[in-house]
């Protein structure tokens, strides 16, 4: 009995124990279903892509710059002022006209000073004419002086030939006297065609003298001519006149302003704590290209009334668009480095690293967070990264966002087209 009771208590007990752990089982495959259903959920959701801009990074060459307002000017300004007094007999020129070196862009009553330079001119004609035939003729007499002496050489040979034959007995004294003789008028020649020489050489230094002065007199009234005929001494535009036709004008009265247009400069002045970043050579950006050259050209040792600092660069010629005087804003660049350029709305900034430079990278519709290392920013917050570390044609989220948001280090994007 006892043991019937005791298998009926064991198989009770399994019973109950077998239907406790089926119960356990259903109440935990119903919670691990509905977790597993909630983080489905939630996967779906936090999977759901972020519509972001985004833009293809290209390399160019990125400057770091200084801003400052420059004025155009002209190489030179030049004031043509007159070298002899008279009346203005022409005056062809007015503001705005070109001019080049040398022409003629006034002339003054010359009459006596061109009387003067004819009577010159011919004086050095003449003497030009005397001292060519006097050349001729000495060259002659040398080329005679030549032949004379080889002449006297031949004969100074047969005279000892015929001394030694005579006291040998080969010869008469008579034959001997004979080319005694020969050997005399040969060297009398000789001696004569010396003379000669000697002569012309002074009759040409005389007639040379007398060239010479006929060529500085030719100058001279060249000279005092040119006074009268004013000439421009560059290449330029007139841009200033201050006399007319037949005004009656004494020495040194002004006639013309002449801009220099070989050069045109940009003269600008900027705060002096920017000193150690300029030096010569660094290019000044109009508009911010460098369409026309300009390069600094000088630095002013001396600061200016207002203490700053005044550059100048130049470029050769004149760009029709830049008109002197006026005053355009420039760009001095301090710095140059070449590379793949991030605009500002796509840096990210880390609050675990404020002092990071960060971008995402887009690449398969997943954004990476990539750290880079910047080379040169610029006025406009645009940041040159080195194209070994950021290649060109990389894609990059754009948004304010980045800065605002804490984004994980990589999610799912839409690249809004």
């Amino acid at each position: 009995m006892n043991n019937r009771f005791e298998n009926k208590y064991v198989k009770t007990s399994y019973t109950i124990i077998f239907f406790t752990v089926l119960i356990a089982g259903a109440v935990l495959f119903v919670g691990f279903s509905r977790i597993k259903a909630k983080l489905a959920e939630a996967t779906t959701e936090t999977a759901k892509p972020t519509p972001v801009y985004s833009l293809k990074l290209s390399e160019k060459e990125l400057h770091k710059t200084i801003d400052a307002l420059a004025t155009v000017k002209s190489g030179a300004t030049i004031l043509v002022k007159s070298e002899s007094a008279g009346s203005i007999v022409k005056l062809p020129l007015k503001e705005g006209d070109p001019v080049k070196t040398g022409q003629v862009i006034a002339v003054i009553d010359s009459r006596e000073q061109t009387a003067q330079l004819k009577a010159a001119q011919a004086r050095k004609t003449t003497a030009q004419s005397q001292i060519d035939a006097a050349q001729a003729n000495l060259q002659a007499l040398e080329s005679r002086f030549e032949s004379a002496n080889t002449n006297f050489e031949f004969w100074q040979k047969e005279l000892e030939r015929s001394k030694k034959l005579l006291k040998e007995g080969a010869v008469s004294q008579t034959n001997h006297d004979n080319t005694k003789n020969k050997n005399s008028e040969a060297q009398s020649m000789l001696l004569s065609l010396k003379a000669q020489i000697s002569a012309q050489k002074a009759q040409v230094d005389a007639v040379s003298s007398q060239l010479k002065a006929a060529e500085s007199d030719v100058k001279v009234w060249e000279v005092r001519k040119d006074y009268t005929e004013i000439t421009s001494p560059v290449n330029g535009i007139i841009s200033a006149k201050f006399q007319e036709e037949n005004n009656k004008i004494g020495v040194q009265a002004p006639i013309y302003n002449i801009e220099d247009n070989s050069l045109t400069r940009l003269i600008t002045a900027i705060p002096q704590e920017h000193a150690f970043a300029l030096k010569p050579g660094q290019t000044m950006l109009i508009n911010d290209k460098d369409d026309y050259g300009f390069k600094i050209t000088r630095i002013h040792p001396v600061l200016n009334a207002l203490r700053q600092i005044t550059l100048e660069a130049q470029i050769s010629g004149k760009p029709q668009e830049l008109i002197y005087d006026m005053q355009i804003p420039v760009k001095i660049v301090t710095q140059s480095v070449f590379g793949t350029i991030i605009p500002p709305e796509a840096k990210y900034t880390d609050f675990k690293d404020p002092n990071g430079f960060y971008v995402y990278k887009i690449n398969d519709n997943m954004a990476v967070r990539t750290k880079i290392t910047p080379l040169l920013q610029n006025s406009k917050n645009e940041t040159a990264a080195d194209p070994k570390e950021l290649a060109h044609s990389t894609e990059l989220a754009l948004g304010a966002y980045l800065e605002n948001l804490r984004l994980p280090e990589s999610f799912q994007v839409e690249v809004i087209k």
